[in-house]
């Protein structure tokens, strides 16, 4: 269903539980200017769905909304057909805890952006969500970027989260698809730093882990996985010598 609207009112449109292609205009100086929104509303009328939800992005679509209710919403996909770079907004801020500044998740959460390689994040169930005072509830979904590194060639770099650092109070899996093999770095406001490989992590499981972020070959030999705390930029890369892993947050 689209609406082409300044301003809609709930109640009067009487929406049901579902997804809607919104397009927000603002009037300005006798200029119209307009964003494509992909609207999620799940429990208006307090239903649980038991399976969650799974929406695919629009071509169009510059932000994705979950409303009010809508904390049970399990995957977001970025389709093929949206070029890689293309930033899209992810807006929780219908489900931030004012007083905490956090957002909590229900289920397991899947932001993945597909393509030749498909790049993910797997956010697990009862994850919390936090920023600083000012984190207005929005994070990036997986975009391909340009990065470069001293420490060897970047094969490809993954920027999600924030303009500011987003902590997880459980670890997350990120997964770079077709990147086996390789060596993993994030990129922060405060640098470039590589990533140790994992002691006793695997594909399905952070192991030890408690804090920081590490790297492991996936099981099916065609991804990398990095098990993390935080959201930033994050690349898989080619060592331009022989070099141990380290770095760490």
């Amino acid at each position: 269903m689209n609406y082409a609207v300044g301003l809609i009112n709930l109640d009067q449109v009487k929406l049901e539980d579902g997804e809607y292609n919104v397009t927000v205009f603002v009037e300005k100086d006798n200029q119209a200017y307009y964003k494509n929104v992909k609207l999620i509303l799940q429990g208006i009328k307090n239903r649980q769905d038991a399976t969650g939800v799974i929406t695919t992005v629009n071509d169009d679509t510059t932000e994705v909304v979950l409303g009010m209710g809508s904390a049970n919403v399990t995957k977001i996909t970025v389709p093929s057909t949206i070029s890689e770079d293309k930033e899209i907004t992810l807006d929780m801020s219908a489900l931030k805890n004012d007083t905490t500044n956090a957002v909590t998740l229900i289920n397991d959460f899947t932001l993945e952006r597909q393509g030749t390689n498909s790049y993910s994040a797997v956010l697990p169930a009862e994850t919390i969500i936090t920023g600083d005072s000012s984190w207005d509830g929005k994070l990036i979904l997986p975009t391909i970027t340009t990065l470069t590194s001293s420490a060897g060639t970047i094969n490809v770099a993954v920027n999600m989260g924030s303009t500011q650092r987003l902590n997880f109070s459980k670890a997350v899996k990120i997964i770079l698809g077709g990147m086996n093999g390789k060596r993993a770095l994030y990129k922060d406001s405060t640098g470039e730093h590589t990533i140790s490989a994992c002691v006793d992590a695997t594909d399905t499981s952070e192991g030890s882990l408690t804090s920081g972020e590490c790297y492991v070959n996936s099981a099916n030999g065609n991804d990398l996985i990095i098990w993390t705390y935080h959201f930033t930029t994050f690349a898989a890369y080619t060592p331009s010598t022989t070099t141990t892993g380290g770095g760490g947050g």
